[in-house]
Order: C-alpha cells, then structure tokens, then sequence
C-alpha cells in the first residue's frame, strides 16, 4: 500500500479503500460517502470525516457551499411566490416575452342527437328462493371468514418475524459487544442461540472469534470456506483477518510453510495492523530470526505499551546474544513501576540479567509476593500464535537463575514457576515435601495460594491470619475466595488493605465489592479512570459489557 493510498472509509458496514487524499475529496464532493462515514489511516484509530484534521478545512467549504446554495434557493423560491396576485390569478412582468401563436377559427360542428327511445321494457330479477338466499348468506360468510383468516396469517407473519428480526439484530449486538471486550465464553453462548440461516451474517464480523467457535463446533470449516470463495470478506482489514485466522490454524498443526505464506498475505493486506504485526514478531521468534523479532516487538512496545511486547523484546535480545543489560534493566523498571501486565515474567527476566552481569537484584521479594498467572487477566486476541508468552519457554532461564542459590529459595522459586505453569497439584506435593524449610510467614503466604489454586477454600477461609503478615497475592485470593464461596458474608479487611496497592488492585478490590445495577454510577466512573488497564484488563472489560447489556 503506498504512502499515496493511506485512506480507509468504513460505510455501510463495508470497509473500502485505499484511496488518495484527493479521491477521499471527490468522494465527499459526489456524496458517495457522507461526513459521519467513518475513516482512518495506517497510523489513527477510526474517526468520522469531519472530525479529521486533514479533512477539516475541507469539509467546513463544503458546508460553506451547501449554506449558499440553500440561500440561493431560498431567494428564487421567495420572488415566485410575488408573482401571485391575492385574487389567486398570476400577474405578469411587461418585460415577459410570449410566443405569437395564430389560432384558427372555430368551425361549428353539428352534432346529431340519437332519437329517443319509446316504449322501454323494465326488467325486474325475480326474487331468490329460501334456499338460494341461505347458499348466498353462506357464501358470503365463508368469503368474510376466509379474508379474515388470512388476515390474521399475515399479522401473525409480520409479528412473529418482526419479533425474530428484534430477537437476532439484539444477539448480534451482543456478540459484537463481547468479542470486542474480550468476553469469549458469553460471546459463544449468544451466537449458539442463533438460527443457521443467520451465521454468515455475523460471521464476517466476529472473525478472531473462529478459533474458539470451531474448537466447540459452533461452525464448520465449510462454512469458512464459503464465505471466502463466495467473496463475502469485504475489505481488506476483513480479509487480512482471515489470512491470520489460516496462521493460527496452520501454526498449531506444524504446517510452518502455509503459515509463512498466509502471513504474508496478511502483512500485505494491512501492514498497519496491531495483530499482524504481533503475529509476525512471534513467528519471527520461532523461526529463531531474533534481530527480526526483537525490533518488531520493541516498536509494538513503543506504541502500545503492553507488557508481553517488552517481553519479547527483551527475551529476543538474550536469545540473540545481544543484550544492553542497563538498557533493558531501565525498560524493565520503568514498566513495573507504572504498569502490572507481564510484571511477573519481567521481574523473572531482571533477576536473570542482574545476576549475569553480577549487579543487585531488585525483585526477588516481589517476585514471590506477586500474583501468579495473573497474565491471564489481560486480553489477547485469539488469532495471536501466542505460545511465546507460556512460561515453558522461561525454564531455561529460570534454571539459570536458580543455580547457587540458598536451598529455601529454590524451592520457593521453583514452587512459584509451577504455579505459573498451571501444575497446582505438583506445586503443592513440592512444598509439603520441604515445608520445613520455610518461616510461618512463608509458609501461611504458600498455603493461601496453593489452597486457591486447587480449590480448597473452606480450609483456607476458616484459617486465622494475621494481615499484616499477608503478600499482595494472599490479599487478592483471599478476596476472591469469599467473593466466590461466601458472597453473603464478605470479609471486606482483604479488599481495604488492598487500598494501599497499585491503582488497578485496588480498583478491582472495589468493583468485587459493588453490585449491579444498584452501584451502577459508581462502577463506570471505576472502569474509566483506568486509562493504563482500561483497554485490556478482563476484568475491567467483564464490567463494562455489563454496563452495556
């Protein structure tokens, strides 16, 4: 797509372009698209027309010139109008020229009358029998019960479909509203109570749903298939979407040629897009192309600021031998201070890169104290080859982390990467194994999160605990522990303390406290003043659809 052709114009649910700046002009000058149409280039979100600062000194002439035409029309309405007298006749100007026309004289036509007719005969209908009056009365009631029968059919038609039509374009909205916050289990469930007939309407939209909708059978690869071969993929943002979708497909069965050739395709169609170009960071990644990875996934990091992109920024430059340790210790930083996405994997990663270039290790404490799997809570689309962000590929460089350390915080760390990796019933064999290694802080800090983890709430509930002597993590499992068994009676010290955290623990402490739709104003100014978390924290998201249920 050349810098040229940037434009892309979103009518009509249709996704065209791309056109030129001066295309988009006489676009608007035909009327083919209207100012509230919207449009984007390879570097904005999508924006209306006339709220586009290139635009803008274009569409105010426009609007200038359809003001002055209404005046103009407006002016020759007003003088015809003088030209009506009140008598209702029409007046004429002097200066009004008419055609001379010569009319020939009338010649008289006579006419010959027909003579009248004498002596007409009447005649009368004889009058109906008993029984021909029965059969016609019969008749009648018979056409009547007849028209109002199929009357009725017709409004019973028109209702039933009219409600069926309300009932599918509501489950449409919603399933739109839950793919875009990333609520994938509601998503499913809608779109199931759909007619057959009305998938391939909303398929076209919820693309980076398919992944999830085949896995469970709500679709079939030949209905994919027609939708492609029958060109309903308008777009090219639609159909790049799709060439990910054969990523994601061919990737997860080993075929890597077919994924190459479909994310070329991909890249070709839309090179702007946030997911093509995760996707080819990732795909760079395992095709060991470090260099390649490692500058995709750092410009990702610069725009977007999404932890898993400093993530593969920084595991590519270890993987590639090549790794400004200050530099990305100080990225590092700068991260956990500001934001709470990938923290766990990046303060792995810093314990990793100080202990080789032997400077001070800054997380190992909050490396134990924090959340395990809490990258989970944030939103990626389901067409991302997202294998990169399993902590099985951080084995390495846990295991050489480890190495010299004391006995108690191998075991520690490696009870926490078991955790991380969903192994909860190894995890807690592990630490009955070496409890004694641990103080009672460690120990009841350990026990809360294993006993989260493999669901044993009542013993962890019924436990007396000191908070003072609690990590963030014990904190938040505790909360969610009788959020979940003991809704009626929740101990609300766990979500106070949390008050004292970063802002997103202690938003999300909150909105488990609050009710809907009683605490409806409340939980939206919650969920909006998040401008870090607001985009990708699922929670925050859960919420938000609910709010526009």
């Amino acid at each position: 797509m050349s810098a040229k052709n940037k434009w892309l114009i979103k009518s009509d649910s249709k996704i065209l372009g791309p056109y030129s700046y001066e295309q988009v002009e006489d676009l608007i000058l035909k009327k083919q698209i209207s100012l509230i149409d919207e449009i984007r280039d390879m570097e904005m979100r999508w924006s209306y027309v006339r709220e586009v600062p290139e635009f803008k000194n274009f569409v105010e002439s426009v609007r200038t010139s359809g003001d002055q035409k209404s005046d103009i029309t407006q002016t020759i309405q007003t003088a015809l109008q003088k030209t009506t007298t009140k008598g209702g006749a029409t007046s004429t100007d002097a200066n009004m020229n008419f055609s001379e026309v010569d009319i020939a004289p009338s010649v008289p036509v006579q006419v010959e009358q027909a003579p009248r007719q004498q002596n007409r005969v009447a005649y009368v209908k004889p009058e109906d029998t008993p029984l021909e009056v029965r059969r016609n009365t019969a008749l009648k009631i018979s056409i009547i019960f007849a028209v109002f029968l199929g009357l009725v059919g017709t409004i019973w038609y028109y209702v039933n479909n009219s409600e069926q039509s309300r009932s599918e374009k509501n489950l449409f909205q919603l399933i739109r509203m839950y793919n875009l916050y990333g609520q994938d289990e509601r998503s499913l469930e809608a779109f199931k109570k759909l007619p057959q007939s009305t998938h391939e309407k909303m398929l076209v939209d919820i693309i980076p749903l398919w992944p999830k909708l085949e896995a469970v059978g709500a679709i079939h690869p030949e209905q994919i298939l027609d939708l492609v071969t029958t060109d309903k993929l308008e777009g090219n943002e639609r159909n790049s979407q799709y060439q990910l979708f054969k990523v994601y497909k061919a990737y997860n069965l080993g075929d890597t040629q077919n994924a190459q050739d479909a994310l070329v395709k991909a890249i070709d169609l839309d090179p702007s897009s946030q997911d093509v170009k995760e996707n080819n960071a990732l795909f760079s990644f395992y095709q060991k192309k470090y260099a390649i990875s490692s500058k995709i996934f750092k410009e990702l990091y610069d725009q977007y600021g999404h932890g898993r992109y400093l993530y593969g920024h920084v595991l590519s430059q270890i993987k590639n031998n090549n790794v400004d340790s200050a530099q990305t210790l100080k990225a590092i930083d700068g991260h956990i201070q500001k934001r709470v996405d990938f923290s766990k994997e990046l303060m792995l990663l810093h314990l990793y890169l100080s202990k080789k270039n032997q400077t001070s290790e800054l997380y190992y404490e909050q490396f134990v104290q924090f959340p395990h799997a809490f990258s989970k809570y944030f939103k990626i689309n389901n067409l991302i080859i997202s294998d990169l962000y399993h902590w099985d590929n951080l084995k390495n460089i846990m295991d050489e982390y480890t190495k010299g350390l004391s006995t108690d915080k191998k075991i520690m760390m490696n009870i926490n990467f078991l955790l991380e990796k969903g192994q909860y019933e190894v995890a807690f064999e592990t630490y009955k194994k070496h409890q004694t290694l641990f103080d009672s802080k460690d120990q009841i800090n350990l026990e809360i999160a294993l006993n989260y983890f493999n669901k044993y709430y009542n013993y962890a509930l019924e436990s007396t605990v000191d908070i003072s002597t609690l990590h963030l993590s014990s904190k938040l499992y505790l909360l969610l522990m009788h959020i979940s068994d003991r809704p009626t009676a929740i101990d609300t010290q766990y979500a106070q303390s949390l008050q004292q955290e970063k802002a997103l623990f202690a938003n999300w402490a909150q909105l488990m406290l609050l009710k809907l739709p009683r605490d409806k104003s409340q939980i939206r100014s919650i969920v909006n003043k998040d401008a870090v978390h607001g985009h990708d924290f699922l929670p925050y998201l859960e919420v938000k659809a609910l709010l526009n249920e």
